[in-house]
């Protein structure tokens, strides 16, 4: 049987109409695809959501994270099309930015770390990794 011949069968073509075993992808393939993107989250510790709110908002606006740069008083979360999320609140010397960066997948030595008082000027840059097995996060 031919390519050609494979490809017109009409078994196949009856289940693309049906949309059966199509997933819609949740996640627009460019941040410039959403009407009003929120690039900026103000983290306040006693506020409501928390990380989890990061998390979400980072992830309802932008792809994957691969990289995230923390600096005095800033964290910026840069996914893989180069978009930035800015968290305006978490630095250096909270344990907000533990979570964050655990949450992220990051790939950081904690206890390092946390020797990194509110003082601290530099700035620190950390690759994500995914944190599901292949797939994972797309199953369901």
């Amino acid at each position: 049987m031919s390519q050609e011949s494979k490809r017109s069968q009409p078994k196949d073509r009856k289940l693309a109409e049906t949309g059966w075993g199509i997933k819609p992808d949740s996640q627009p393939a460019n941040r410039d695809e959403i009407a009003d993107p929120q690039d900026r989250f103000q983290y306040r510790p006693d506020g409501p959501g928390g990380i989890d709110e990061i998390v979400r908002v980072q992830q309802r606006n932008f792809n994957k994270a691969r990289r995230i740069i923390v600096e005095p008083g800033r964290t910026r979360i840069i996914d893989i099309n180069k978009h930035e999320f800015i968290v305006e609140g978490v630095s250096f010397g909270q344990e907000a930015l533990i979570e964050l960066l655990e949450q992220f997948g990051a790939a950081f030595s904690p206890p390092l770390l946390r020797t990194l008082g509110p003082d601290f000027t530099g700035s620190r840059e950390f690759e994500c990794t995914s944190r599901h097995a292949w797939g994972a996060d797309r199953s369901g």
